[in-house]
């Protein structure tokens, strides 16, 4: 796994060589207007990337340990994210062994030669070691250091807390996180596993939406390119905070909150246990509910002519199962008949 200030370096590349996604590139783009260190920055590997020399040179770095976690990295046998740029697995050490060129300084001080080749992905890993070397960090505004995650890993937090990132995640950790409270930027789709911390709430940013929670596991799906919205809590207890409309819902374990449009309401479900495998546990449940349930995981419309219908009970488990399959067994528990008009539309009566 990169460390975050790794990982940035990595994310800034990808920018650079028009790689990153459009929630990469917009999560850039917003770094950029923050503060004018962050262009500094981000201008010292662009030269990195694109200077025509046939080697770059920096002066006192310490040679074993760079190359040998540069050959870790690309070789497969350390980080994921840097074997991500390696791409196909190749053993090659045998080319760092032979482009590795160290030259004694006057003063005594070692200078890494780094070739320059055709190979993108060697331009990208160099790039990354060279900014860790040298100490490069990324600052806010207020002089703290800036943690960003991206990507498919799990990113270890300091309060102990985990979030199990899917690729194409994006995390940032406000300046001060940790202090009066854990505030984190987010993006993607991820499980968060969040440790209590008495007085210090852990506070998402989903656009102008914000989950604030003192600790609990739950999962977030937040796609800002379609204003999409999926928030499901495994256990404990969260705040789903609207502040454009002022809306507030707090969620328990099992429940299902939905958003297309921010300034839509919230559409809020139950008896949801695992929502990757649409697990759905009804016990006594009124039918009322049980359709709530199932408009919010399968996105069904359901038209009831008779309302008292809605009274009825119902008491079943399902598991990634057809929606067909589950409406035809509430209609032979409640003893009506449900009818499919096609389009994930159906009518019970």
């Amino acid at each position: 796994m990169l460390q975050p200030d790794e990982a940035l370096y990595s994310l800034l590349c990808k920018y650079l060589l028009n790689e990153a996604d459009g929630v990469e590139r917009r999560w850039v783009e917003t770094w950029r207007t923050e503060n004018t260190a962050n262009e500094e920055v981000l201008s010292a590997i662009r030269s990195m990337l694109d200077a025509p020399a046939p080697a770059i040179t920096y002066p006192g770095l310490d040679t074993d340990s760079s190359w040998e976690r540069l050959k870790r990295g690309i070789t497969g046998s350390g980080s994921s994210g840097m074997a991500e740029w390696g791409g196909q697995g190749r053993d090659l050490s045998a080319h760092f062994t032979q482009d590795r060129a160290v030259e004694d300084t006057a003063a005594g001080r070692e200078t890494v030669v780094l070739p320059r080749r055709r190979y993108r992905w060697l331009q990208v890993a160099a790039a990354v070691l060279v900014l860790g070397g040298l100490g490069f960090w990324l600052s806010t505004r207020s002089g703290a250091e800036q943690v960003v995650f991206s990507g498919a890993q799990q990113a270890a937090l300091e309060d102990g807390s985990k979030v199990m990132m899917e690729q194409g995640a994006l995390m940032e950790l406000s300046a001060d996180f940790g202090k009066k409270e854990r505030r984190v930027a987010f993006s993607g789709k991820a499980v968060f596993d969040i440790a209590q911390q008495a007085g210090s709430p852990f506070v998402i940013v989903l656009g102008k939406t914000e989950i604030k929670v003192l600790g609990t596991r739950f999962t977030v799906d937040y796609q800002p390119e379609n204003n999409d919205l999926t928030v499901h809590v495994s256990n404990g207890r969260i705040m789903v905070i609207n502040a454009t409309k002022g809306e507030n819902v707090i969620l328990s374990g099992g429940m299902l909150l939905k958003q297309d449009e921010p300034q839509q309401p919230f559409e809020v479900a139950a008896h949801v246990k695992d929502i990757a495998k649409r697990s759905l546990v009804f016990r006594d449940v009124p039918l009322q509910e049980v359709l709530q349930t199932l408009k919010a995981v399968y996105g069904i419309t359901v038209n009831v002519e008779d309302t008292a219908l809605l009274r009825k009970e119902v008491t079943a488990n399902f598991e990634n199962e057809p929606i067909e399959n589950i409406m035809e067994t509430i209609a032979f528990m409640t003893n009506t008949r449900v009818d499919n008009n096609g389009e994930y539309d159906f009518s019970i009566r």
